[in-house]
């Protein structure tokens, strides 16, 4: 089995299949080192990560719970909501870094071989023979050949494009981020509101930091992303919680972009082939839902696999319903959060939501 992708869905396929005694190549094609995003996973995280064998380590890497959320949305009053009466107790800020190599390094524990790697060239395949696949590996070619592929290359897609699989993207959804000390915060719940041009978060994270983002739609800010610190400041004037927290902190944001889009394949899967977490289906950030998706995703496609080795003709089908299932709940879900929302009638962000 060969994984392209080192991120949560990649790791959690990796060790879900070398726990069911199968050969996995993990392949990363971008630097490990490269600072990830996505940083509050749900208290339900326990279920995906005890079936992985991981929950103790997880534990173990003093990442931060989060006791509750406290959100503006749909009017001006703050709502509070505390995970104290939740089955699965506290959601919890990462240090997502720290998190993925922990995935990365218990799948090399089970057997996995973790290569990581520049470039990589997938011959044309022949049907019902393994995949050729060619890399280079510290400046030294490596060939290799899988009877299985899992795209797990995030936003892009980047195998299964290449396998000619329509990608669908519903929306235009952009995030500012930016990343900050939060030495002078006590606030430990995530905090969300919305406001006229989109939507903020914040975050407390470890090591003394903390994450703030504005998500709104990228061509509303297609005029101004030559001074991006100008249009952070002038929304955030705009707010009424996330203002408060984030003014306490006398630093100048170091502002990222990245694309928050809601997207979706065509297939998740075909002959000798998968994809999983953003590869397959991409949520808004909203959901609250992206890493736990991809871990969850990651063992459902370790299942199939192991489903169809076993005589199961009808497992990749089975995989490919199964996310188109949950695609069509997370949409259903969106739709019914951003209708929550009815202020400012005037706004193109809430009227291409309402309209959706």
């Amino acid at each position: 089995m060969a994984i392209l992708g080192a991120g949560p869905s990649g790791a959690a396929a990796a060790i879900a299949l070398g726990r069911m005694g199968f050969s996995v190549v993990l392949l990363e094609r971008d630097r490990l080192e490269s600072i990830p995003v996505g940083e509050t996973l749900p208290g339900e995280i326990i279920r995906p990560l005890t079936r992985l064998g991981v929950w103790t380590s997880f534990l173990a890497a003093s990442h931060k719970p989060s006791p509750g959320t406290v959100s503006i949305w749909g009017d001006t009053h703050p709502h509070e909501r505390d995970f104290l009466f939740s089955p699965y107790g506290a959601s919890w800020h990462l240090d997502r870094t720290r998190f993925d190599a922990m995935l990365v390094h218990a799948a090399n524990a089970d057997g996995s071989a973790v290569y990581r790697y520049v470039r990589i060239e997938i011959a044309p395949r022949v049907l019902g023979q393994p995949w050729s696949i060619r890399t280079e590996v510290h400046g030294q070619a490596l060939s290799l050949r899988a009877a299985w592929l899992i795209d797990a290359t995030g936003r892009s897609a980047w195998l299964s494009r290449r396998l000619g699989v329509r990608k669908r993207v519903y929306d235009r959804l952009i995030a500012l981020i930016a990343f900050t000390s939060e030495s002078a915060i006590l606030e430990a719940r995530t905090l969300i509101e919305a406001s006229r041009a989109g939507w903020w978060y914040f975050a407390p994270l470890p090591n003394g930091r903390a994450i703030s983002a504005l998500f709104t739609d990228s061509d509303l800010l297609s005029g101004d992303m030559h001074d991006l610190e100008k249009v952070w400041s002038n929304h955030l004037a705009d707010t009424q919680l996330i203002s408060t927290r984030i003014s306490t902190i006398n630093e100048r944001p170091c502002l990222r972009v990245v694309t928050a889009t809601s997207s979706k394949l065509d297939r998740a899967a075909g002959d000798g082939w998968l994809a999983v977490g953003d590869a397959a289906q991409a949520y808004d950030p909203l959901s609250g839902q992206g890493v736990l998706h991809a871990i969850c995703s990651g063992i459902a496609a370790a299942q199939a696999i192991a489903n169809f080795r076993a005589g199961d003709v009808h497992a990749l089908a089975a995989f490919n319903a199964a996310a188109d299932l949950q695609f069509k709940r997370y949409q259903l879900n969106q739709s019914s959060q951003y209708g929550r929302e009815k202020r400012w009638p005037n706004s193109t962000f809430w009227n291409r939501r309402r309209s959706a």
